[in-house]
């Protein structure tokens, strides 16, 4: 197999490719032919040692991937060999083939493609964690989602869409039109506007019911 590794701290240049045996899945472990990679910006921040708890170079990195299952260790009964899936795993994505618990793989949708699974499992289960299981986000309230055009800050979008949500999104003003396209209608430039101010002026004073902040 290959992987992707940083060989030190910094600029793209610093990945490269190096090969080494493929591993065989232990008991309640999945080995995918991995398709395709999700790249999101923890593994940037990552190269350039910016990322708390990543590991140090020599490393690969990479949270999510998509491909098909080659091999299944003992003990596992939901994934077999031949199946479509979409995966997270622990800074070992950027890589041909890769290891993870049975319990990290979800099937492909039918509707997916490969690419698209790969860009799925961090940003949607991120952002519905953030939402719903610590938010609380219900029919009718508005939100306030920071970092609106990124990967968290879209799937936060589309989420809360689909029960009804009121939304504001703050982004550069280079991304209004798209978040417009998406159905944000009330955006705000962080760059040149009080955000404050344009939250208050969009919900009549009242504020909001939830904000989320994948920016940190």
């Amino acid at each position: 197999m290959k992987e992707v590794i940083i060989t030190k701290y910094g600029p793209p240049e610093v990945l490269q490719v190096r090969e080494l045996q493929t591993p065989t899945p232990k008991s309640g472990q999945v080995l995918v032919r991995n398709h395709f990679t999700g790249i999101n910006f923890s593994e940037i921040m990552a190269r350039m040692r910016l990322y708390p708890g990543a590991p140090k170079p020599p490393t690969t990195l990479g949270a999510e991937a998509c491909g098909i299952v080659e091999s299944v260790g003992k003990d596992v009964a939901r994934i077999k060999p031949g199946d479509k899936v979409m995966l997270f795993c622990r800074f070992n994505s950027y890589a041909t083939h890769i290891i993870t618990n049975e319990k990290m793989v979800m099937s492909l949708p039918a509707d997916f493609s490969l690419e698209e699974g790969a860009a799925f499992p961090l940003v949607y289960v991120t952002a519905y964690m953030m939402i719903f299981d610590l938010g609380n986000f219900r029919k009718g309230e508005t939100i306030l989602i920071h970092g609106a055009g990124g990967g968290v800050g879209t799937a936060a979008i589309q989420l809360a869409q689909s029960v009804g949500g009121n939304i504001i999104g703050t982004a550069s003003k280079w991304k209004h039109t798209k978040l417009n396209e998406m159905g944000v209608s009330n955006c705000i430039d962080y760059n040149t506007e009080n955000v404050l101010e344009k939250v208050m002026d969009y919900t009549n004073n009242r504020g909001v019911d939830l904000i989320i902040d994948p920016v940190g």
